[in-house]
């Protein structure tokens, strides 16, 4: 089928994307997340980006109209998704009063994906704002529309033994409607890229 075929080419893609390389340290999952449900955050990553540091990704998608409203079922073929997403930077300790050791992962790339409502999303950005040790990356947003993929990236192009290489986020995203047709399914693909030697501040 079709869309499986396309999933599969970007995850080679992937794949060969993250393979290692002298003077950097990458990080990274490609994804498909299924039935997220209105209003639900999708959180990817706990990557050992630093020593006592994890990164986790944040991805909430909203179905809109041209003017930015909520739209309900059934969803036409101009209906927009609007997507924030937040890389954050927390410490060992926060990722654990969090809550995600299910993201755990002491490999670059990572497999699993956390689904959290509304009101779980306030509460992780409660205590995130309490916890010194927390900081945001990038906050990158998009919209486009239902079955059109959308590409984000923030950073800066830097040569690193001898090579150019590009720094910081990238974010490919494809949502499609779910097969109850009541909200979306996400195929995610995201890297982060950063020189071997960087801290965080």
């Amino acid at each position: 089928d079709e869309a499986q075929a396309r999933w599969n080419k970007k995850l080679a893609e992937f794949q060969d994307s993250m393979k290692e390389e002298p003077g950097v340290k990458k990080f990274g999952a490609a994804l498909q997340i299924h039935a997220i449900g209105r209003g639900e955050t999708v959180l990817m990553g706990g990557w050992p980006v630093h020593a006592g540091q994890r990164m986790v990704l944040f991805i909430t998608p909203a179905l809109v109209d041209s003017k930015g409203n909520d739209v309900f079922p059934p969803f036409g073929s101009e209906t927009q998704v609007e997507i924030h997403s937040h890389y954050i930077s927390v410490s060992e300790e926060t990722f654990v009063k969090l809550g995600l050791q299910a993201l755990l992962s002491d490999q670059n790339g990572g497999s699993e994906a956390l689904k959290c409502s509304p009101a779980e999303m306030d509460h992780y950005m409660q205590i995130l704002e309490q916890s010194s040790g927390a900081e945001m990356l990038s906050s990158p947003r998009v919209t486009t529309l239902l079955g059109r993929e959308a590409q984000m990236s923030m950073g800066e192009q830097q040569m690193i033994a001898g090579k150019n290489q590009t720094l910081g986020s990238s974010l490919g995203l494809l949502p499609t409607l779910s097969a109850d047709g009541a909200w979306v399914d996400l195929d995610a693909v995201t890297r982060y890229v950063m020189a071997a030697g960087a801290q965080s501040q």
